[in-house]
């Protein structure tokens, strides 16, 4: 169709023939996409599978598995969960960057200070543009540490956190934040090369379980308060008509 860069996005759940899954990614791989993201099911507060779990030790062996694949076909791992063309110097990714606005209801944004989701509501998503004001309804206040955090997460995510890039935008690093790298350094889990730091193997599976962790704890709870928020909203307007 002739687009510039095509990402093509495959879930996976543990409990399927893992066999399905590896010919799932070589018949995307066949296609000749730029990048592969896959993903393990989660299992949200609104689903049908809200009662089962995730098993992230097999979750991580499959994923170990796609990558080899991945690499005898040309691509290499390029973030925790994406795979792109070894030649490919471009990226695509919605959850690793820097700072975003969302845009559309429930899209979420990260300025630095606060992170914001917007209402589920398609209702209130237009009566919000409409009196200009900001469409958010959840909006979570951070300090700097916690906002370094974050940002210092999803940028080892995608596989490199730049320390000048958080300098350049938060000031100096606080000193729990160089004991946590240092920690981490020492324990395995990152190197660093000057102010280059990235995920060993041992971290990129420890970075698999604290995103797991990240989803659950963070992002399915904000989603769970709004998804309510939204469907009383609707009850209300059913009722008044």
């Amino acid at each position: 169709a002739g687009f510039d860069f095509v990402d093509v996005d495959l879930i996976f759940d543990y409990q399927l023939d893992r066999r399905r899954i590896v010919e799932d990614l070589k018949t995307a791989i066949s296609y000749g996409p730029e990048q592969v993201s896959v993903y393990p099911m989660m299992r949200f507060a609104d689903t049908a599978f809200k009662n089962t779990k995730n098993d992230p030790e097999k979750e991580l062996e499959i994923l170990e598995e796609l990558e080899n694949v991945a690499l005898a076909h040309g691509y290499v791992r390029d973030s925790l969960w994406t795979f792109r063309k070894s030649a490919e110097r471009r990226k695509y990714s919605s959850v690793s960057r820097e700072f975003f606005m969302g845009i559309g209801t429930s899209a979420s944004s990260f300025n630095g200070k606060e992170f914001r989701t917007n209402t589920f509501s398609l209702d209130e998503y237009f009566s919000s543009l409409e009196t200009g004001r900001i469409p958010a309804r959840k909006i979570i206040k951070m300090g700097r540490f916690s906002a370094i955090l974050y940002y210092s997460f999803w940028a080892l995510y995608g596989g490199c956190l730049d320390l000048g890039s958080v300098e350049e935008d938060f000031g100096r690093l606080p000193m729990r934040m160089r004991f946590l790298l240092h920690s981490a350094i020492a324990r395995g889990y990152l190197q660093r090369k000057k102010d280059i730091v990235k995920p060993t193997r041992k971290g990129t599976r420890k970075l698999h379980i604290i995103e797991e962790w990240l989803t659950y704890n963070f992002i399915d709870r904000i989603w769970t308060d709004l998804r309510r928020e939204a469907r009383d909203h609707f009850a209300s307007l059913e009722s008044t008509l």
